[in-house]
Parts: C-alpha cells; structure tokens; sequence
C-alpha cells in the first residue's frame, strides 16, 4: 500500500463513522438504539408476562392486551433515555412527549380529526348500502366498563406505536435523509409491519403505507408526538370499539354497534376492515393535505427547540 493510500485510510474509516460535526452518524445511533430497544422490548415483554401468570392465571383480552402495550410502550422509550442523555446531552423530552403549551391543542385535534374520519367512512357506507349496522346489546355497566378497557388499550397501543415508528428512530432518519426520504421509509416500514395481519391485501398495504405518511405529518407539523398519538388512538377506537368495524383485520369482541358489509371489498376493506379499502384510501389523503397546508398545525416554540437532536 502507498504512504498516500495509508494515509487516506483513517480518514475513510472516518467517515463511515462520524459526519463532518464530528458526531456519530444517524446510522449508527438507529442501531444502537434499536438493538437497546429490542432487548428493552423482550424484557417487558417478558416480565409482564410472568407477572400476569402470577396474578391472573390464563385470563387475557381486552384489559390484558392493554397492559401487554403498555410495557411494550416501556420498551421503546427507556432505552431512548440514555441515547438521548448521553449521546445527544439532550432533554428526555426531546423524543417527543414533552409536556408544553400546545398539548390540549394538539390532543384534541387529533381526537377531532380522527373522529370525524372514521365517521365520515361510517356514514358514506351505511348511506349508500354498503354497512348495516345495529345496536350491539350491551348494557351500560358494560358500555362503561369495555368503553374504559377499549380506551386504554387503544391509547397504549398507539404511544407504542408512535414511539417505535415516529419516534428516535424517525427523527434521526430525518436528520440522516431528509424528510421526504425519511417519511417515505418510515411509511414503507409501517406498513410492511402490517402485511401479516389477518385478511391483509394490497390494498391495505397501500392504506397503511398512507396511513404512514399521514402520521409521520403530524410529527413534522407540530414537533411533537401528540397529535399522531391522539389520531392514530381516536381512529381506533372509533373504529374497533364505537362502530364495530375490524381494526387492520382485527376483530374485537365487544364493540356499541355490530355491522354487516354488503359493499365491493374493495370499496369498504372487507374483512380486513375500512384501513383495506378505497373509501379510506381517499379519506386520509384528503386529510394529509389538510395537515401540510392547515395553519392551525403549528408547533409550540418549547417543541420545535427539543425536537431538533443533534
């Protein structure tokens, strides 16, 4: 080898690892805080597990998945805490859950929004013959009781979710890529997540790769994971819970109406529930523009200053 070459070889060596500030590239930072999390992941998982094999031997369900999301949540987050701390000397809250002027604001525009959606899917499709629906039978003690327990499992569910796909992971990508490059990826992945659900199809695949995008918006627009945690929880709920439909070919056991689809699969999702269909499929783009071009989706000044991890 030359004394040019073996010069020049550190400085390759480098470059792989380090930009040009100086600082471990995103890369590098997404595997290891993958690889912290995936051990995190395992361990709640784990234990949760064995604690409720203590406490509640071979009960499961709604209230039991629910905990199940919760650690899983747990799983994502604590291993951002020393990346974040250590690596980035950073606030914790800088992943995204900061507690700041604009959270009631963005809580509830996202059970606004999402609410309105799945009613609007709801109506368009008992209005043209597409669903029937009727009333489930449930009592008000158990109206209470599954409202609380749907609640809470939907709410866990998707803080998990956020976390691990519009999370550290995400905004470390955007810094890496860019974020045009960043959202399509991370949709592309959110959706591939979704490919072994029951009843999946291609369109599905499409809507949740949409559904992607949409969510990763809401990040970019306000800083913050609020507002995609609120649309991703309320859009489930109404639609697992509220009107009975499947949530991404999940069936749910417990729900105030119970439906019949007579429509074109295509048209209402089917099986898979509306996430597979073409109705939904201009609903959220219909909703994604709103979010790019709306005013009223706006970061607080205290979220725009932690989000930017370097």
């Amino acid at each position: 080898m030359s004394p040019e070459i073996e010069r020049s070889a550190p400085s390759h060596l480098h470059w792989i690892f380090w930009n040009s500030s100086g600082r471990l590239r995103a890369g590098w930072l997404i595997l290891i805080y993958a690889a912290l999390a995936s051990i995190c992941m395992i361990g709640t998982v784990q234990g949760y597990a064995a604690v409720m094999r203590f406490i509640a031997p071979g009960q499961a369900g709604v209230c039991t998945d629910a905990g199940l999301y919760f650690f899983l949540f747990l799983g994502v987050i604590m291993p951002a805490y020393p990346v974040i701390r250590l690596l980035h000397r950073r606030p914790f809250q800088a992943l995204g859950f900061s507690f700041h002027d604009r959270v009631w604001i963005e809580l509830q525009q996202g059970i606004t929004q999402g609410a309105l959606m799945i009613s609007v899917i709801f109506l368009v499709e008992c209005s043209a013959g597409w669903t029937h629906a009727r009333w489930s039978g449930l009592q008000p003690s158990s109206v209470v009781r599954f409202g609380i327990q749907s609640t809470l499992l939907f709410t866990f569910a998707a803080a998990f979710e956020e976390a691990l796909a519009r999370g550290y992971a995400f905004q470390m990508l955007v810094q890496g890529t860019g974020k045009e490059i960043a959202v399509v990826l991370s949709a592309l992945l959110f959706g591939a997540a979704h490919m072994s659900n029951p009843n999946a199809t291609f369109l599905s695949l499409a809507d949740t790769v949409l559904a992607g995008v949409w969510l990763s918006i809401a990040y970019l627009k306000t800083s913050s994971l609020w507002l995609p945690t609120a649309l991703h929880m309320t859009w489930n709920l109404g639609e697992g819970f509220i009107y009975g439909f499947p949530v991404s070919g999940v069936e749910f056991p417990h729900s105030l109406l119970q439906i019949t689809s007579d429509g074109k699969t295509w048209i209402t999702g089917g099986s898979y529930g509306p996430e597979g269909g073409a109705l939904t499929t201009c609903v959220l783009i219909s909703a994604t523009i709103y979010l790019v071009y709306s005013r009223r989706v706006h970061p607080s000044a205290k979220a725009q200053c932690l989000c930017d991890i370097t």
